[in-house]
């Protein structure tokens, strides 16, 4: 059973790297179930015997953020936006479990680093077919990538969390190419890979990844060249020159390979104007409602959207995420949230520089050597965790599924480095082990579960969007009602069901039937206004819908609502407006039209903006009869 679960998770790793690259679940499913299921036969196998003993500090800490933020995600006020971060997260510990016990040999966790080197290998191939000028490619059929040209994406959607990705690989290659055991030949292909994967993090022209890319390679360095110092002393002025040349030259490649790019997103654009920093404003801000316990899984969604800030400008959307993984912790799960991250980040860290000191202390002695697998994977883990962690800083790659997972599975290397039990008697914590399991199984449960049902409405939902692409309006209709039966928590779901049944009104003669579809619409929308009360655009669209149905004080409640929810944006203000409108109350429609001028969010191009509405406001008036001329 060991070895069945440790296949699994080598395939679990293999497809998230491959398909679980965006924020959303759709493609990170199939992760999620075979984690679960590696996960359930491991605790209802037989007992495993794990090698080396791991630390029941880090396993505590890691216990403690895997049961408070999926308590937290559970009691979520959006049921949608909870599952995506609690599924995350359950994936997230089985990788990291599975890591930490079952694959604490150094031959399982060499075949996990080939699944990082195959799925760098495959993200640049995407890649250069991106660099090639189809920007939209996507390895899944019938998608497409949806990021904005020049910057390569791999089998990301986003280029940052590309070279998130990137930066893994490169510091757990340069543990294996530096300090680990093997043929001329792994090194060559360790060598190419790193070489490879760096400029293609150059490629993105992520920022951010170069920061952190910088900042772990000092660690690595500084490990590296504190280990020669204390066992080959006579080296260590030779490798620190040439780790000071070699930092100078992968610098300068990186420069030059998209000097262009980089000078216009590094040196043209001041940190004044880069958006972060207001949607950082706008995280504290929510933070400020629920200091402690946050308000909720994801809930910036629409956080993001109520708090926008003044300064930013009106074509930028909505933020979505923080692009900072700390302030998104403490806006969505409070101070206790983001005080389990740092403890749990900073115990992993300093158990995997303890088993460096104790590897240059104990080991070296009795061996003379610093070539060890398990010493080139916890050096590569460390290193790579780092840069992932000052990386999250300026990005949200923690909440892309499959970054997720692959992060979890080196923090699990660092809880279980490979100290020998006879030589470092552990610190044993009671009812850690125990509990950790517990909350394993009942993760696992959940992902294998959530996989077979929601997985599955999700994939169905997906095809129905796809088929109103094609035109095929009522086959669409048709599967997004299954994906609804499975998934009658979605407002998502909900409101693409309205929006379908609202096209087909538009084809529809029958009166009759035109009623019956707008009545499913007010259904669906109410539906989607209950399962998330938060979206400002469900309220406006239900709006339109009382209106048709000649309920003017419904529509209005929901428009005040929707201002309530979003007080910068053009779309509640221009529905002020248009119920005015609609009502001939011409002078508090100029008024509101007016107002939407001046939002500090525009509505976006192909869409109806308040120049439009006004000028028909225009016509309309002057069309009117004048008061006292004769008429005809």
């Amino acid at each position: 059973m060991p070895r069945i679960a440790l296949a699994l998770f080598v395939f679990a790793s293999l497809l998230a790297g491959l398909v679980g690259t965006e924020t959303r679940l759709l493609f990170f499913w199939p992760t999620c179930l075979f984690l679960g299921l590696a996960g359930i036969g491991v605790v209802a196998g037989p007992r495993v015997r794990v090698p080396y003993p791991p630390s029941d500090i880090c396993l505590g800490s890691a216990l403690l953020v895997a049961v408070y933020f999926g308590i937290r995600a559970l009691c979520s006020p959006v049921v949608e936006h909870a599952r995506e971060d609690f599924f995350v997260i359950g994936a997230s510990l089985a990788s990291y479990v599975m890591m930490s016990t079952v694959a604490a040999r150094p031959g399982g966790r060499i075949v996990f680093l080939m699944v990082l080197l195959l799925l760098a290998i495959g993200n640049l191939v995407v890649g250069l077919i991106h660099f090639g000028g189809n920007w939209d490619f996507h390895v899944v059929p019938q998608f497409v990538r949806s990021f904005e040209e020049g910057r390569i994406g791999g089998f990301y959607n986003n280029p940052n969390h590309l070279a998130a990705f990137f930066s893994l690989v490169v510091f757990t290659g340069l543990g294996q190419l530096c300090f680990g055991r093997g043929s001329a030949t792994w090194r060559l292909v360790l060598g190419f890979v790193i070489v490879s994967a760096t400029l293609g993090m150059a490629l993105t022209i992520s920022r951010g990844a170069l920061l952190a890319l910088g900042l772990g390679g000092v660690a690595f360095a500084g490990m590296g060249t504190w280990m020669v110092w204390k066992c080959h002393r006579h080296l260590a002025g030779r490798l620190l020159s040439a780790c000071v040349v070699l930092g100078l030259v992968l610098g300068a490649v990186l420069w030059k390979v998209n000097e262009n790019y980089l000078r216009k997103r590094v040196v043209d654009q001041s940190a004044s104007q880069d958006v972060r920093a207001d949607i950082w404003k706008a995280a504290l801000m929510q933070h400020g409602e629920q200091p402690l316990i946050g308000a909720g899984a994801r809930s910036f969604y629409e956080g993001g959207v109520r708090h926008r800030q003044p300064g930013v400008e009106a074509w930028v959307g909505e933020p979505e995420f923080v692009h900072n993984e700390y302030l998104q912790a403490l806006a969505d799960y409070g101070w206790i949230g983001l005080g389990l991250l740092l403890v749990a980040l900073g115990v992993h860290l300093q158990n995997g520089w303890s088993y460096v000191r104790w590897y240059v202390k104990e080991c070296f002695p009795r061996t003379g050597s610093l070539l060890s697998a398990r010493l080139a994977l916890a050096i590569g883990a460390f290193s790579a965790v780092l840069a992932s962690a000052v990386h999250a800083v300026v990005e949200f790659q923690w909440h892309v599924g499959g970054l997720a997972v692959l992060t979890a599975a080196l923090a699990g290397i660092l809880a279980n480095p490979g100290f020998e039990k006879e030589e470092r008697m552990p610190i044993r914590i009671p009812g850690v082990r125990p509990a950790l399991k517990f909350t394993w199984l009942a993760y696992s449960v959940c992902l294998v579960v959530g996989s077979v049902v929601w997985g599955r409405a999700d994939w169905i939902h997906a095809n129905g969007l796809i088929q109103v692409e094609q035109g095929d309006l009522e086959s669409a209709l048709a599967s997004m009602k299954r994906a609804g039966v499975l998934d009658p928590q979605s407002a998502g779901k909900a409101v693409d069901r309205a929006d379908v049944r609202l096209q087909l009104q538009m084809q529809t003669e029958s009166g009759a039937e035109r009623k019956r579809l707008l009545e499913e619409v007010r259904a669906d929308l109410e539906q989607a206004a209950v399962r998330n009360p938060f979206d400002f655009l469900t309220a406006t669209s239900l709006s339109d819908v009382y209106m048709a149905f000649g309920q003017p004080e419904k529509a209005l409640s929901e428009i005040r609502r929707a201002l309530s929810l979003a007080p910068m944006y053009e779309e509640p203000r221009l529905a002020l407006a248009l119920f005015h409108h609609r009502r001939q109350e011409f002078k508090e429609a100029e008024e509101a039209y007016l107002w939407a001028s001046k939002a500090g969010a525009a509505n976006a191009n192909g869409t109806v903006t308040w120049l439009t509405a006004y000028r028909q406001l225009l016509m309309d008036v002057g069309s009117l009869p004048v008061p006292g001329a004769n008429n005809p």
